[in-house]
């Protein structure tokens, strides 16, 4: 017998209200992607504080390999410190169904960010070579790259766009 996992019961719920591991409200979802899915959420025991909450698809919650994975991003995630760079905050579970917690950083989509500000293909230059940066509210998550559905990359991962200044 397969039992719902916290992404089912989120997604069921419509996001809003579910509550994961007795402290993370989810008020709404931010993107979603083949490794997963990010929610926007408060923390009830540290005055209704934003993060975002990354889970896995209800397909991979079973799965051993994508378990492992998750738990090895959260080990090498902890260990990055960088005013450029969101922080992972915990990796934590919910009737045994992982997730992480990350600082949420409200920012512009970068699929929206890209197509107001594209060049065309025969002036594009990797950022780095042009000594250049992304805007300071910019963020990526990996999680939530372009799919089918539209995706609102307002989280970000330990490894995200650099921004040109640091967060506060």
């Amino acid at each position: 017998m397969i039992t719902d996992t916290i992404n089912d019961a989120v997604t069921r719920a419509g996001g809003a209200g579910a509550l994961l591991a007795n402290r993370y409200r989810i008020v709404k979802q931010l993107g979603q992607g083949g490794m997963g899915s990010v929610w926007l959420a408060e923390d009830t025991q540290l005055d209704n504080k934003p993060f975002a909450i990354k889970m896995l698809p209800s397909i991979l919650v079973s799965n051993k390999r994508a378990y492992r994975q998750l738990k090895d991003e959260a080990l090498v995630a902890m260990k990055l410190t960088h005013p450029n760079i969101v922080a992972l905050r915990a990796f934590e579970e919910n009737e045994g169904n992982p997730f992480l917690v990350m600082d949420y950083i409200d920012g512009q989509p970068l699929d929206d960010y890209l197509a107001e500000n594209a060049l065309p293909l025969g002036k594009r230059r990797p950022a780095a070579s042009r000594g250049q940066r992304a805007s300071p509210n910019l963020t990526s998550c990996a999680s939530c790259a372009p799919s089918p559905t539209r995706s609102t990359t307002r989280t970000a991962r330990a490894w995200c766009i650099a921004t040109s200044s640091p967060r506060t």
